[in-house]
């Protein structure tokens, strides 16, 4: 998701409105029995302009997969937040 035209210190908010509204909507299989959904977010807020996609998508998605190393269920700030991933999490591509 690309928010535009909001100031760099509310994206964290926006992104936790996000996450909120998930984990607190109500979600029934078709039997009509409750499941509980959760998400995790990665994002990275800048005012820069970001010209390479693959560079903002690879860096979003190590950002993810911290995510899931914390547990899941939770925000990673890509830009802030430390990212400590095992040499496993990157894939080699062999040309």
């Amino acid at each position: 998701m690309l928010l535009r035209s909001v100031d760099e210190l509310d994206v964290r908010h926006r992104v936790e409105e996000l996450h909120n509204a998930i984990s607190e909507k109500p979600f029934f299989t078709e039997s009509h029995q409750p499941i509980h959904i959760t998400a995790s977010f990665s994002f990275l807020s800048t005012s820069k302009p970001l010209d390479d996609f693959d560079e903002l998508y690879s860096i979003l998605d190590q950002a993810l997969y911290q995510a899931k190393q914390n547990g899941r269920d939770c925000i990673v700030d890509a830009y802030n937040d430390p990212i400590s991933l095992p040499k496993t999490a990157y894939v080699s591509v062999h040309l």
